[in-house]
């Protein structure tokens, strides 16, 4: 991963849309490391309160940095904060997710989200092309898709 994702953030075309989670979080998290994604409107980081602060941090930013501006200091990324109410922001656009979840989050259901955001920036960027617009305008909406989508089905489930 510390070998492969740098090269592919910067090999790969701008225009191409990206949802980073997890083990990328980690890595952008380590150094100076979220410069390779600063600037990048078409790119989606995940994380959850956790990986938040330690990218906060790597950025030399409080804990507690609101998130559109934490958005807007690396340059028009989007969002999703993951937590009892999620959080989406591009610097522009914020939004917020307090639909009813299940009583404790299980193990997953991060994964869950990111899979059905993928799904959603995949159909955004298809959109984008079919209408010439930007795909980075309608990222914000898909994030609020995908965590609305995973609170709705976790509630019954568990």
């Amino acid at each position: 991963m510390q070998r492969l994702l740098p090269d592919l953030l910067r090999t790969l075309p701008a225009h191409v849309p990206l949802v980073l989670d997890a083990d990328a979080l980690f890595f952008l998290a380590q150094g100076q490391n979220f410069e390779l994604v600063r600037g990048r409107r078409n790119c989606v980081l995940t994380p959850n309160k956790v990986e938040y602060t330690r990218i906060a941090r790597s950025m030399g930013l409080p804990d507690d940095t609101p998130l559109a501006d934490f958005t807007t200091k690396l340059g028009g990324v989007t969002v999703l904060k993951k937590g009892r109410v999620d959080e989406i922001s591009n610097g522009d656009i914020v939004y917020e997710c307090a639909e009813e979840n299940s009583a404790r989050r299980c193990g997953g259901q991060g994964d869950i989200t990111v899979g059905t955001l993928a799904t959603f920036v995949a159909w955004a960027d298809r959109s984008a092309k079919e209408s010439d617009a930007d795909v980075a305008d309608l990222l914000p909406a898909a994030c609020l898709g995908a965590a609305l989508i995973t609170r709705r089905c976790n509630r019954p489930a568990f």
